[in-house]
């Protein structure tokens, strides 16, 4: 697998409702983490989600995964990451790591994979130009 060069990162402060009983954040919340990262790094591209809708693109996951590694807690400033990792004509696989920001320790680190829809729910593929931009942002530094 091949590091990724583009990584876009997002602050989120983890809020108490995000937490169990212990202060630490519930294995669920860090999906809401990853959205929140990929709908950032989106916007910053000029793609934001609500345009692309518009334009008659939805796009859905089909695919995720998260691994735990280190516990968060509540009131911690969080790095959300998130990386286009490749694009095919209909998909789009993006990465994902979420860090403490006060000692940079990997909390979660996981992937998505996003297939693209016609307004009626039928796959289709992405417009070329939505196809470019996210190419671009899947170039690495290898060569």
């Amino acid at each position: 697998m091949r590091e990724p060069r583009n990584w876009h990162e997002t602050r989120v402060r983890v809020r108490f409702p995000e937490t169990d009983s212990q202060q630490v954040v519930h294995h669920s919340v860090y999906l809401h983490y990853f959205e929140i990262g990929r709908t950032e790094l989106l916007r910053e591209q000029g793609l934001p989600y609500s345009e692309m809708e518009k334009q008659g693109i939805v796009l859905v996951i089909t695919d995720i995964e998260a691994k735990f590694v280190a516990p968060a807690h509540y009131d911690d400033m969080l790095i959300v990451k998130t990386a286009v990792e490749s694009v095919t004509r209909a998909r789009i696989f993006l990465r994902y790591e979420v860090r403490r920001e006060h000692d940079d320790k990997l909390a979660c680190h996981g992937s998505t994979t996003l297939a693209s829809l016609s307004p009626e729910g039928r796959p289709q593929a992405l417009p070329d130009d939505l196809t470019r931009a996210f190419v671009a942002l899947a170039e690495t530094g290898d060569d």
